[in-house]
């Protein structure tokens, strides 16, 4: 979302840069008492992170950002998240995202790039959230 907006900033003002920074602190959700499997796996799987990347609209040789595309998936809100509690955040992980991204998602990006006048083999290479091998199987079938 943030190179998303980025690329929107710099069609609007060309020539400038934006500063993007993300952090996530996903150990912030680990509670102690909580033995539930959303809580054990979370801290499993999700490790604390920081990444900045500056995007720039001045010519400059590197990837480039073309187009970019956000979905939302339908009734979906309860699949991750956070409830925040007396006791602090606790994690909110359906057990079903990965299928439910997976289901989707040889749909979602063969549409994207029909949108676009692309191919699966026009792209050289891919930049994704990772969410887990289940999800991004479907994208290795046919």
């Amino acid at each position: 979302m943030g190179l998303s907006r980025a690329a929107d900033f710099i069609a609007s003002n060309p020539g400038s840069n934006v500063l993007i920074i993300a952090v996530e602190l996903p150990s912030l959700t680990f509670q102690r008492k909580d033995i539930t499997q959303a809580n054990l796996i979370s801290s499993i799987l999700f490790g604390d992170g920081a990444a900045a990347v500056i995007v720039t609209g001045q010519k400059r040789p590197g990837p480039q950002i073309l187009v970019t595309e956000t979905y939302t998936f339908p009734d979906s809100l309860g699949a991750m998240g956070f409830d925040l509690r007396d006791s602090g955040f606790h994690i909110i992980l359906a057990k079903d995202v990965p299928e439910m991204i997976g289901a989707r998602i040889k749909e979602l990006v063969h549409g994207f790039l029909d949108r676009n006048g692309k191919k699966r083999e026009d792209i050289k290479g891919w930049i994704l959230h990772p969410a887990g091998r289940a999800c991004w199987a479907p994208l290795n079938r046919n």
